[in-house]
């Protein structure tokens, strides 16, 4: 076990959106592994416990009492004072289909398969391995004439957007619109900048994406998002809201996930 003394400079309870964590983030989990295996942390303007130990989080995944839904425990904002109302677009950013329950997260995977398929999946890497190409292609060139390159700046921050453009089927035209959607989820939602990014940011890129799909269902393309307004099964189908949630969590997910997996 390792020496109590290796934690002492650690800030408790832990910011997990903080550089000093981000910094420092192994020894945080050792931490809480020997030392808070349930932690309380603070999470953007909220609260969090960390659960850290495999054998709790699986007994924790598998007891149906907890839940996904918020929204079944807790009827309050978790991001803005109790006396402002949280915007509809902030809501469908907040609850996507990842933090739904059954048998309602069944139904929206079910659908949302629908605009995932083998063929579509297949058409788009092929895409997405020309988009890889040329960036490369222009930091090796950028390499080779200054003699080294910055592997973020040149592809990390770059591909997950061209990608999603491809998905969302956006023309170069709307990009500037769609980018500064993308910028508010990334980076807005820390310290004051939140309350515009809810207020402002969220329903600018909610409407932008409304404005998206009504084009798609009157001209129809090949891209994941006409898949999500086409999807059907017995009947059902996805309503604009859960399609504009969904368009929310491919970006946040599709975009950090991918320029912290290239970058480490």
């Amino acid at each position: 076990m390792t020496n109590p003394q290796t934690f002492i400079n650690l800030q408790t309870p832990p910011d997990l959106t903080s550089k000093e964590f981000a910094n420092n983030k192994y020894k945080y989990f050792e931490w809480m592994r020997q030392e808070a295996p349930v932690a309380h942390c603070k999470y953007v303007t909220g609260k969090a416990y960390v659960v850290s130990r495999y054998k709790d989080c699986v007994t924790l995944l598998n007891d149906s009492r907890v839940v996904r839904d918020n929204r079944k425990i807790d009827t309050s904002s978790p991001l803005l004072p109790s006396f402002i109302p949280l915007p509809k677009s902030s809501e469908l950013l907040l609850h996507s289909m990842i933090g739904s329950d059954e048998p309602d997260h069944k139904r929206l995977r079910s659908l949302v398969h629908q605009a995932f398929t083998r063929k579509s999946m297949a058409e788009l890497s092929d895409r997405i391995e020309k988009l890889t190409n040329n960036l490369l292609d222009k930091a090796e060139a950028k390499s080779k004439a200054q003699g080294s390159v910055n592997l973020k700046e040149a592809y990390a921050l770059s591909i997950p957007v061209n990608v999603i453009q491809e998905m969302m089927g956006i023309s170069d035209e709307d990009m500037p619109r769609f980018y500064e959607g993308i910028e508010a989820v990334i980076k807005g939602f820390s310290g004051v900048r939140i309350i515009l990014t809810m207020l402002w940011d969220l329903p600018r890129l909610s409407n932008f994406v409304r404005e998206l799909i009504d084009r798609k269902r009157e001209n129809p393309g090949n891209d994941m998002l006409t898949g999500l307004i086409q999807a059907e099964e017995e009947g059902q189908k996805l309503s604009e809201d859960e399609i504009v949630s969904m368009v929310f969590l491919i970006i946040a997910a599709g975009y950090q996930t991918t320029v912290h997996l290239i970058t480490n």
